[in-house]
């Protein structure tokens, strides 16, 4: 054909001139580019944040708190904590499941069955016992408590249950389940 006005067929990087490029380049050489590396001069660990929760039950208020990172939300119970010959009687559905316990709830032989890593309580209505599956028995302080259908125990016998300490903030001492006189609450706190 005729090369009408100069144009020989070289376009770089088009057509024929590809052959040339791939024949001579060379295949042992990547070219290299400086690169500028920024190293701050003083670098600062970050502060853990730590995770609280706790649950706040309050004597004769159907409302329970769930307090996490200082943050409260507001939960409703259909029987509310009492107060009993001396002693802060807690529904313990609601407490089981704050303590991520699984419940169960027998009818006929009214028995409540919780079950915690791995360990299980039995509580018989009728009885001042808590069975545990390891073959212990826990003698309670009081008997349970049978309000509209709820297992109401006392909070010395929540801490029994579940493996918790238990006492009052007068005592100053470091407490799994804290009883507040002035306010007539008990606070479980889960440690995380």
């Amino acid at each position: 054909t005729d090369n009408i006005g100069g144009n020989d067929g070289y376009r770089p990087g088009h057509g024929g001139s590809d052959i040339f490029d791939r024949l001579f380049r060379r295949h042992d050489y990547t070219p290299t580019y400086p690169v500028k590396t920024v190293v701050p001069e003083k670098t600062q660990a970050a502060t853990p944040v730590r995770d609280t929760l706790w649950y706040v039950f309050h004597i004769n208020e159907f409302q329970y708190e769930v307090v996490r990172n200082g943050i409260v939300t507001k939960r409703l119970m259909d029987v509310t904590p009492v107060l009993k010959n001396g002693r802060t009687m807690l529904p313990l559905r609601y407490v089981a499941e704050a303590l991520q316990a699984d419940v169960k709830w027998d009818a006929k032989t009214r028995t409540a069955t919780f079950t915690k890593d791995g360990l299980t309580a039995s509580i018989q209505i009728d009885s001042d016992e808590i069975v545990l599956s390891n073959g212990k028995t826990v003698k309670m302080d009081s008997k349970p408590l049978n309000i509209n259908d709820r297992i109401l125990v006392s909070v010395t016998n929540v801490a029994n249950v579940f493996g918790l300490t238990n006492g009052n903030t007068k005592d100053k001492a470091d407490q799994d389940i804290e009883w507040e006189q002035q306010d007539k609450s008990a606070t479980i706190y889960i440690r995380r």
